[in-house]
């Protein structure tokens, strides 16, 4: 495996020749996989995993993995399923046929326990989305994750039937996990799964507190693997994809999430074919132009990007937090927008409260 650090517009070439040529363009939609299916009965502890607008929990049989429904999670929203015409159409995935929306308010959060056995750990968040024309409308919304105080990543489908997910990598800062979706009037948000995972990958320790998934790809595969959204599982290595010659290029170039950002990319390499007798098979890699030479036609057989995330808010006052959360169970007054945090972010402060402008804000007044 081979990582790399960068930022501002990616150009990942692996080749063998100095001068090398751009030779394809992956678009996003061939990453944003619909199916999961790496299998994970054996070990399901630090998972968390919701199915959004789901009515009865269940195991899913293709991964093994037990999905709750999301009741105890949010007290907002409403159950919907996709349409009769999307279902024929829909990835096989469960989580793809239902969802829960949220027509009233502009902030609603789920509020998730960080699992006890994963304290000061990295954690990965992924949520999914599948419009699916599930209000009749025909048109697909846009709007705004938080994740906690911080603005995560703004959700905007391509199409009715795109299964879309966005990840990020982090360590919570709170037993209590918010992800808020928040109305920026461009349509209803909504959400069809929601899923925690605690990380046990010792590479993502040094590379920051914050990590966002941007691209994946299963190199020298014609068929997208919804394994790829956990680990890359045995699968991806049984395939590659070879240079014609040991002059030609393999090359990889995107648009970064954040250009200011930066962007670390992983390159996964495994030897599939047998090589003459005292060969060895040599490359070289350029990062936006800094190369080195190799000397067989390479095979690459997995690459993964993912972008540096700055969460720099900080919570609300925890004491202050505890004691008004104390306050919303018994307020006989339903308060459908107390949720999340209370203070922050400024724009999504609860209703009828003021707060100091510390950078960990007190409730001042009620």
């Amino acid at each position: 495996m081979v990582m790399m650090s960068t930022s501002g517009n990616l150009e990942v070439a692996v080749a063998t020749n100095d001068d090398y040529i751009t030779k394809a363009f992956i678009a996003d939609g061939d990453i944003q996989h619909a199916q999961t299916r790496r299998k994970l009965i054996d070990n399901n502890s630090g998972f968390i995993s919701i199915d959004c607008g789901e009515s009865e929990d269940y195991t899913d049989p293709s991964s093994g993995i037990f999905y709750q429904t999301d009741a105890e999670f949010i007290g907002t929203g409403k159950n919907k399923q996709i349409s009769s015409e999307s279902m024929t159409l829909a990835p096989k995935d469960q989580r793809s046929k239902n969802l829960r929306s949220f027509d009233e308010g502009i902030k609603n959060c789920y509020t998730l326990r960080k699992p006890s056995q994963g304290k000061d750990d990295k954690y990965l968040l992924r949520g999914s989305f599948m419009y699916g024309n599930y209000d009749g409308k025909n048109e697909i919304p846009k709007f705004d994750l938080y994740l906690g105080v911080n603005f995560w990543v703004t959700v905007e489908l391509e199409k009715v039937l795109s299964y879309f997910y966005e990840e990020i990598i982090f360590v919570p800062a709170t037993d209590l996990i918010y992800v808020c979706l928040v109305n920026t009037g461009s349509g209803i948000p909504f959400i069809s799964a929601l899923e925690l995972r605690l990380l046990d990958n010792p590479i993502y320790a040094e590379l920051g507190p914050s990590l966002q998934t941007a691209h994946r790809y299963d190199v020298g595969s014609n068929q997208s693997n919804g394994a790829t959204a956990y680990n890359p599982p045995a699968k991806v290595f049984s395939t590659a994809i070879k240079a014609q010659s040991a002059s030609d290029a393999i090359e990889y170039t995107w648009n970064p999430i954040d250009p200011n950002s930066d962007t670390y990319v992983y390159l996964h390499f495994a030897e599939i074919e047998p090589l003459p007798n005292a060969t060895q098979r040599k490359l070289y890699i350029s990062l936006n132009g800094d190369p080195y030479r190799g000397e067989q036609p390479i095979k690459l057989e997995y690459l993964k990007a993912i972008t540096a995330k700055s969460l720099l808010l900080l919570l609300t006052n925890q004491e202050d937090v505890n004691a008004i959360m104390n306050l919303k169970k018994n307020v006989t007054a339903e308060k459908k927008d107390w949720q999340g945090d209370p203070c922050l972010p400024i724009n999504y402060t609860w209703q009828g409260l003021h707060c100091s402008d510390e950078n960990a804000p007190r409730i001042i007044s009620l």
